[in-house]
């Protein structure tokens, strides 16, 4: 599908290498920041949590 749309601009070995690349570069640290600041949030503390059930 990479190389329907760049295939004239990189050669057709390429593509993987520079979709694993990119990855690494893009959205990977999100995963890590993401990571690393979601534990830091107080409201996310699941132990305060009340669940109210209506029937």
């Amino acid at each position: 599908m990479f190389t329907d749309f760049l295939g004239e601009f990189i050669s057709k070995g390429l593509a993987p290498t520079l979709s694993i690349l990119w990855r690494m570069l893009s959205y990977y640290p999100y995963l890590l920041i993401g990571a690393i600041l979601s534990p830091l949030d107080g409201s996310a503390n699941t132990s305060s949590l009340k669940i109210k059930i209506v029937i």
